[in-house]
């Protein structure tokens, strides 16, 4: 078995399609170009008027095509070719390489395309015609066209039974209930159940639009804790005030705080203003409110478990749970729904 032929080089290949192809320009009066196809150095390019004949390298030096151009008319040499050729007895072992395929077309160009390089165009009509039946996209039936139809239908049912939104399920579903497979009629009767008992989402655009009791719970939290956080500030800034005695609730706080000096107002001021920006990104079911909310939820859990591990404040141990279930809640499904629907203009 003989080793398959390695890929000519740039010089070998030109050198061969000129020598191969010599014949266009000797007797049919084509002009070689100089610069080769678009992006692909491996070609020759014959001219004559409108008509033009290349000869290019493909797959990296293993395969070589000849293409026929009349105008902006281009066809492959292959379709001037007879669709049914005597085959060799002797079984070929070996793929030609790409010299030698080079070779075969410039052969194939002479005894097979002599009319077409002498301007006569009716076969190269006939197959460019049949190329381009073949090549045409095909209408599609009414039956293919509904069959599209329902696999969108189904695919976006889909994704609104994952958001919860039955109704829409019902909606997209329920003009193919008579094409549906078995899984997707039983997508359809949960959707209709939870429909008819009032448990569905009417459409996504207009899904959880009402504040969730626990975000307006969450809000008036933060507001309050905001206005806690102010007075906070104006006690440190006019301290000997009336505002003095409600330190008395955390006598602890208010000597680390005084012990800071001049920082712990701006300090208190962020905190004002991060607590109120919380407060009304939830009332108003921003995602920033939500994440923020997060956020302050976060650093007081850690600030918590760091003052209960270190001993400095035993009683920051009740505020942990409370916490953490403040920002479980924050991340349920019901909440992410809510605050995915505003953002979407609901």
């Amino acid at each position: 078995m003989k080793e398959p032929v390695q890929p000519p080089t740039l010089e070998e290949f030109l050198a061969c399609c000129r020598s191969a192809c010599e014949f266009l320009v000797r007797d049919y009066g084509f002009e070689l170009l100089n610069s080769p196809r678009e992006y692909n150095e491996f070609s020759v390019q014959y001219r004559k008027g409108e008509i033009g004949v290349d000869v290019y390298g493909e797959n990296w030096g293993e395969n070589a095509s000849c293409s026929l151009f009349r105008g902006k008319d281009e066809l492959d040499l292959v379709f001037l070719m007879p669709s049914k050729e005597p085959r060799s007895k002797k079984r070929i072992k070996v793929r030609p390489g790409q010299l030698e395929q080079v070779q075969i077309l410039a052969l194939g160009l002479q005894q097979r395309a002599p009319d077409f390089l002498r301007g006569d165009f009716t076969r190269f009509d006939s197959a460019l015609a049949e190329w381009r039946r073949l090549t045409r996209p095909r209408q599609l039936t009414e039956a293919e066209l509904a069959a599209r139809r329902l696999q969108q239908a189904v695919s976006v049912a889909g994704h609104a039974q994952k958001r919860g939104d039955h109704a829409e399920v019902v909606r997209l579903l329920e003009p193919h209930a008579e094409e549906l497979s078995p899984h997707q009629r039983r997508m359809l009767d949960t959707a209709r159940g939870k429909v008819v008992s009032g448990t569905a989402v009417e459409h996504p655009a207009k899904a959880m639009v009402q504040r969730p009791l626990g975000i307006t719970a969450m809000s008036l939290f933060f507001m309050i804790g905001a206005e806690m956080a102010l007075l906070s500030a104006v006690s440190l800034t006019l301290p000997g005030t009336m505002l003095d005695a409600m330190w008395k609730l955390n006598s602890r706080a208010y000597g680390k705080l005084v012990a800071m000096g001049p920082p712990a107002i701006p300090l208190m001021s962020i905190v004002v203003l991060c607590c109120a920006a919380s407060a009304v990104g939830l009332w108003r079911g921003k995602r920033w409110g939500r994440v923020l909310a997060i956020s302050l939820l976060t650093i007081n859990l850690i600030a918590s478990s760091l003052n209960a591990i270190f001993g400095a404040e035993p009683r920051t141990l009740v505020g942990i749970p409370i916490a953490g279930a403040l920002i479980a809640y924050l991340f349920s499904s019901r909440v992410r729904l809510y605050f995915t629907n505003r953002r979407s203009g609901a």
